[in-house]
């Protein structure tokens, strides 16, 4: 029997503990055939998944076998990284590490050394936490001004119910819906924000201090990373650290990464790869978010980003040279929002 709002309304009760924040999440899971199909929806939501991380078995204090491989994904925001994800996972669905934010510090070893495949928003520092010495780190890379528009866009889409329900995380999604771009760009608490400032950068070269990328804290003492104290040396790391993965892609030639990433796996190329998060169709596949209007890259725009890519465009010309300079030149395949 189909499932009505009543059931939805007792489900988020009983197994997330709150009500759901709209009644477009009501809509979006109206369309389930049954109570399990919405029991099994909601407990491997990211929410219930990072509520019960810490709820151990005895198995959790077992030591992790250091000769099984690992695969990770190391998603930087706004590069595509839930079109890869998502074709990746198809291959590890059944060994998937639940957590998709910064915090592998959360977990116990034994937790972390039961998993094959993480993917997200790790800082690169964070990666040592995972058991074993066969970990394959893979990443999408995004030219550095269109990823923070792209990112802009997206915060947009959050109306102020959304971004008030996600509450720490919803902060970033608020001032964006408050000031035009270059406003926003050009605000004192963005200086320095790990998401915005050189993001790929500091992502790369070391620790984040805080768990969720879209996470705003204006009084948060920003300037304590590497980024900061030794721009030219976080850099360098940063360099180091891309070259050295197993394999990376620009998103600006996705298919082709595509094809590069998976055979430096071990794994069978996807056919095709299909895109998600896009922000021009947000809006239909998250009924609650909006659509929002494109943002053109104008010159006010581009002097209001150019303090937060000076770091990550020299990153990105180094890794467009090292994926091969016919490709970098080639003409741009879609580009995911």
């Amino acid at each position: 029997m189909p499932i009505n709002r009543d059931d939805v309304v007792a489900g988020y009760r009983f197994i997330l503990g709150r009500d759901p924040e709209s009644d477009a999440a009501i809509g979006a899971h109206s369309d389930l055939p049954d109570i399990a199909t919405l029991r099994r929806r909601l407990m491997s939501s990211r929410e219930f998944l990072e509520r019960h991380a810490l709820d151990l078995d005895p198995r959790d204090a077992t030591d992790a076998d250091p000769e099984r491989p690992a695969v990770v994904f190391l998603h930087i925001p706004k590069c595509a990284g839930t079109s890869l994800h998502m074709a990746l996972m198809a291959h590890f669905a059944d060994t998937a590490c639940p957590e998709r934010h910064n915090g592998l510090a959360n977990w116990p070893a034994g937790a972390l050394g039961r998993c094959r495949f993480f993917s997200g928003h790790f800082d690169f520092p964070s990666l040592r936490l995972i058991p074993g010495h066969k970990v394959s780190v893979v990443t999408l890379l995004r030219r550095p001004a269109e990823r923070l528009v792209s990112l802009y866009r997206f915060l947009r889409a959050h109306p102020p119910a959304a971004a008030a329900a996600d509450g720490a995380g919803g902060r970033l999604a608020a001032l964006a819906r408050r000031l035009d771009p270059v406003a926003f760009f050009r605000h004192e608490a963005l200086a320095r924000h790990p998401a915005i400032n050189n993001a790929i950068v500091r992502q790369l070269s070391g620790p984040l201090p805080q768990k969720r990328w879209d996470a705003l804290d204006p009084a948060a003492a920003y300037g304590a990373a590497p980024a900061d104290r030794a721009p030219e040396q976080a850099l360098a790391t940063a360099q180091i650290n891309l070259m050295t993965m197993a394999a990376f892609g620009l998103v600006e030639h996705m298919d082709l990464s595509v094809a590069r990433i998976f055979a430096a796996l071990g794994l069978p190329a996807p056919g095709s790869i299909a895109h998600f998060q896009v922000t021009d169709r947000i809006a239909q596949e998250h009924p609650a978010l909006e659509a929002v209007d494109p943002v053109p890259l104008g010159p006010a725009l581009a002097e209001a980003l150019a303090p937060h890519t000076t770091l990550d465009d020299r990153l990105y010309a180094a890794a467009a040279a090292r994926f091969g300079t016919a490709a970098a030149a080639a003409p741009r395949t879609e580009a995911v929002a």
